[in-house]
């Protein structure tokens, strides 16, 4: 039933006491009195007028003696009439007539006070959300009182109560809850095949990758076309790192799980999430079990601190496990001289019977007999330049994806797997967030999708409880409440779930038997007004009329979702709980789905709702079968090492790896490159500035002067790939870093300017008054722009398809086709520059102009310019260059080295100049043209250009005289260009 939230009161009619009583009595009394005394009055005038009209000879015209029918006559009469009306008015009692009504304010007053009671509530308070109460608003419309309380994740569509059992369908919002509340947790409940990962935890890790947070992902359905294994490509094609850890796999990177041990603390620690002890509660046999964790522990303390590395594996840890008495003997007399630790955890176990021990340690390699496998053994185990980078999860949005096929959990052995990959997990998260002050600046978020498969897990409930305040959330899916009970009992799971869980879903078209009615019982009751309906006749003189009819109301409670309606849900309904509000109403469509409620057709004319999360999804992935694009993206063998962006504490020291980590993170950045296609391969440039490197200036040193890989622009803001670096990096890269040149600067246009791109993710997930004006649309791996931001980005705009939209006329760029777009750019350019006839035109005719005048270089001072580098001969200037001489320069330095690899035995000799008379030049002759000296300099006189070249020559005895500027067209686009700007 459907009421306002302080609408509390008894809404039937209470007997009132005999004070209230009295006062309506009197109030009905002084109204009517009132109102006979003012018509009264009104009789009295009629009369009084009725007299004048009789002295006037009006009784003779209607030949009637009596005054008030002579008065009521003439009101009729057309002739009479508006005069006896205005008599009528002036003479009227309004006032009494008004000062009766005031005793019925007085009895509604009364009868309003006395009709209600104040201490007596509805039997059931229970009701729908509503959009007006405030966490509806702080989840739909964000904290706006706090900007750094983002919203971070989704919770589904709210469905606004228009009246009892019916809801709003064209006006459902999206529910995104603030960091802060997400890291409360969440949990969603659903039978087998509910729409838990569809509805739910998809379109949350859709939303992740949008909103930039970093997903521990544990997908126990690997790999599965359909579920989460989709979403690698996903996070991919967002440029967010993954790192993938199938340990089954033979390519997977490694997660060395005993680096961790270090002394007997932690390979406790690592023993007791082998062979859980249950949290706050007694433990059965306790004494027995502390034995066989002593035991273990010294086992992994030994084995993780082994001389020789490759003996570090868990393999080892079996090898010792299944040794006879005698050989643990001999074991333990080694391992104790060497370790003190291990004498004192172990110095009581030999005093059992060897049938004891024999029983712990069979029941040691029963738990880790998954590590038989030896795939699962080398995945395991620390692999320099293989490892998984987990910090970095925790320091920028990042996806580990943990896969594990579904034959290794049949027999439970897997638990001790899935309880040792956890365990290392929240031990790097703690050390992370104590490295950033107590809270990681990036959130997390733990998926357990099938929450009962991952078996006991210790501290669950003290990592749910705590890890809010460290910026960690986990978002929980079980089928039912009874698996939860049953792998942790009743108390544990009640205490694990209840008041640390912030969000709870419910599906009801998954939830039957006895949890349905659980659920009806702690969603309380409501209130419903009956009505009664009664007849009665008498016995004794029966008549065939119908005796008296009475009709009642009263007020009942009943469920507020009886578990009868449970089955009226549909598959993509959900219930929602939180704290600090009513039960929420939630739509939980696919993540495909294209509108969260289809219109059926009978309603063709009804707009539907957009589905913005399918909207996301199309946008980045397209057209393409779910799992289609994570099969190529894992088909290329580099990717699994490429899904992580290597780090300084991480970084494998081969000068291999250190060369492609640059370039990949140049390539994933978007960092500026130039090409210089006189040679074959290409010449590379990068832009150092326009990216984050990931390695240290010594490390970037060595690629430089030690491997020869990189060499130094003349600039000294560029770093070319020279032929043995791009050899190095192979064909594929290298054609990556070609297309960059024209991709590059688009890629970085989209990255600063998403909020403003129609359909990019970035854009979808902002409220709609949060976003931007659009400028550019982003569909299907195109991207449509405004050519005037085309021809700012590439200098021109290249034949491309258009698209009409409104009344702009947008450029379609190929995303997906770098080489089509490259081509297209470059025929552009070279139409530019040449005229119909064949003749240079533009500035195309200026460079050939400037090229005819250029001298001829001296082939000598070529090859030393060559083999010194242009680095050197840059350092012999002393005064710094202006940016147009320091382009000049650049230019100037590439035709020398494109002469020398053209035809570096064929230069042609200079002709001298006919003798003449030497004399001596004025400072103008020395002054180079004005049009390209520094943009500060533009605004002079000539004189004081001149004077001014001449300081600077005499002020300058190393600089070459043979280094002029040649004239360029972007030198002098780029002049004008910031002449403007200014």
């Amino acid at each position: 039933m459907l009421q306002k939230r302080h609408n509390i009161e008894n809404v039937l009619v209470k007997s009132r006491s005999p004070w209230a009583v009295l006062g309506l009595t009197l109030c009905l009394v002084a109204f009517l009195g009132g109102m006979a005394y003012s018509v009264g009055e009104l009789i009295r005038v009629s009369v009084s007028l009725g007299e004048r009209l009789i002295g006037l000879g009006w009784g003779r015209v209607y030949q009637l003696e009596s005054p008030l029918l002579v008065f009521t006559f003439c009101l009729g009469d057309g002739r009479c009439g508006p005069g006896a009306n205005q008599a009528l008015s002036a003479a009227f009692p309004f006032t009494p007539f008004a000062l009766s009504f005031l005793p019925l304010i007085g009895a509604a007053l009364i009868f309003r006070r006395g009709s209600s009671n104040q201490h007596l509530k509805m039997p059931g308070q229970q009701r729908w959300a509503l959009d007006t109460d405030d966490k509806i608003k702080l989840y739909t419309k964000g904290d706006r009182e706090r900007p750094e309380n983002r919203q971070s994740g989704y919770l589904g569509y709210f469905m606004n109560p228009v009246s009892p059992g019916r809801f709003d369908l064209n006006k459902l919002q999206m529910l995104l809850p603030p960091v802060e509340d997400r890291c409360t947790n969440t949990i969603i409940i659903s039978g087998v095949g509910g729409g838990k990962t569809s509805g739910l935890f998809i379109p949350q890790l859709m939303m992740d990758a949008v909103q930039g947070s970093s997903v521990i992902l544990f997908d126990l359905k690997y790999p599965n076309r359909r579920g989460f294994y989709n979403m690698i490509a996903f996070w991919h094609r967002l440029g967010r790192q993954v790192q993938l850890f199938t340990p089954f796999s033979e390519d997977t990177l490694h997660m060395p799980l005993l680096d961790s041990v270090t002394d007997m603390k932690t390979a406790l620690e690592m023993a007791e999430s082998i062979i859980t002890p249950p949290e706050y509660q007694k433990e059965v046999g306790a004494h027995y079990k502390n034995v066989e964790r002593h035991t273990l522990a010294s086992i992994l303390l030994a084995v993780a601190n082994h001389p020789v590395p490759s003996k570090r594996t868990f393999r080892e840890v079996l090898r010792v496990a299944q040794s006879t008495k005698t050989e643990l003997e001999q074991w333990y007399q080694r391992e104790s001289v060497n370790n003190p630790e291990i004498r004192e955890a172990m110095k009581g176990l030999f005093d059992r019977s060897p049938a004891a021990n024999a029983d712990m340690l069979r029941g040691l390699v029963s738990e880790l007999k998954i590590f038989f496998n030896p795939v699962l053994e080398r995945a395991t185990t620390s692999s320099p330049g293989r490892n998984l980078n987990l910090a970095d999860v925790f320091r920028r949005p990042t996806l580990l994806y943990i896969g594990i096929e579904q034959e290794h959990l049949v027999d439970g052995s897997g638990e001790t797997l899935i309880k040792l990959i956890k365990r290392l997990i929240d031990r790097v998260a703690l050390q992370e967030s104590a490295r950033q002050g107590g809270t990681l600046a990036t959130h997390a978020e733990y998926y357990f999708d099938e929450f009962n498969s991952f078996g006991q897990m210790g501290n669950m409930m003290r990592s749910t409880a705590t890890n809010r305040e460290r910026n960690i959330g986990m978002t929980i899916g079980v089928q039912n409440s009874s698996q939860g009970r049953l792998v942790y009992g009743d108390l544990y799971y009640a205490a694990m779930t209840e008041n640390v869980i912030g969000h709870t879903i419910l599906l009801p078209y998954g939830i039957t038997g006895q949890d349905a009615i659980t659920w009806s019982k702690l969603l309380g009751d409501t209130t419903k007004v009956v009505m009664g309906e009664s007849a009665a006749n008498d016995q004794f003189l029966p008549t065939p009329f119908k005796g008296r009819r009475t009709v009642s109301e009263r007020v009942e409670k009943q469920p507020f979702l009886p578990p009868e309606e449970f089955a009226t849900y549909t598959k993509n309904e959900g219930l929602l709980m939180m704290m600090g509000c009513p039960p929420v109403r939630i739509k939980l469509p696919r993540y495909d789905a294209p509108f969260v409620v289809p219109t059926p057709w009978w309603k063709a004319w009804a707009r539907p709702v957009e589905n913005r999360i399918a909207k996301v999804y199309r946008n980045v992935m397209g057209t393409a079968a779910p799992g289609v694009l994570t099969d190529q993206l894992l088909a290329d063998p580099g990717f699994r090492q490429r899904s992580r962006a290597p780090t300084a504490e991480e970084m494998p020291e081969t000068p291999e790896a250190l060369l492609h980590a640059w370039a990949d993170a140049a390539l994933e950045q978007g960092a500026k490159v130039r090409l210089v296609r006189a040679t074959t391969p290409p010449k590379v440039y990068v832009t150092t500035e326009s990216f984050d490197s990931p390695l240290s200036d010594e490390q970037l040193d060595f690629l430089v002067d030690q491997s020869k890989w990189l060499a130094r622009g003349a600039a000294g803001t560029e770093l070319r790939i020279t032929d043995t670096g791009q050899a190095l990096l192979g064909e594929a890269k290298l054609q990556r870093l070609t297309d960059a040149e024209v991709l590059g600067p688009i890629v970085r246009w989209m990255h600063q300017r998403a909020a403003s791109i129609e359909h990019h993710p970035v854009r979808e997930a902002l409220p709609e008054d949060q976003r931007q004006e659009v400028t550019a649309f982003y569909e299907y791996e195109t991207l449509a722009l405004p050519s005037t931001v085309l021809r700012e980005l590439l200098g021109v705009v290249p034949d491309l398809p258009t698209k009409r939209l409104g009344t702009r006329n947008l450029v379609v760029v190929p995303l997906n086709d770098p080489a089509r777009l490259r081509m297209a750019v470059e025929a552009t350019r070279a139409a530019s520059e040449t005229h119909p006839n064949g003749e240079a035109k533009g500035w195309g005719k200026v460079r050939q102009e400037a090229a005819a005048q250029r001298r001829v270089p001296d082939p000598e001072r070529l090859r030393k310019q060559a083999k010194d580098g242009s680095a050197k001969a840059t350092k012999t200037l002393k005064a710094p260059l202006s940016l147009l001489e320091e382009h000049a320069l650049l230019k100037a330095q590439e035709a020398a080295q494109i002469a020398e690899v053209a035809a570096p035995g064929e230069v042609p000799v200079p002709t001298p100049n006919p003798a003449r008379k030497s004399r001596k030049k004025t400072p103008a002759e020395t002054t180079p043209p004005s049009l390209f000296l520094p943009l500060p300099e533009l605004e002079r006189t000539p004189a004081e250009l001149s004077s001014k070249g001449a300081s600077e020559a005499e002020s300058r005895p190393n600089s070459s005289p043979d280094r002029e500027a040649v004239p360029d067209v972007t030198a002098i686009f780029t002049a004008n260009r910031m002449r403007s700007d200014e």
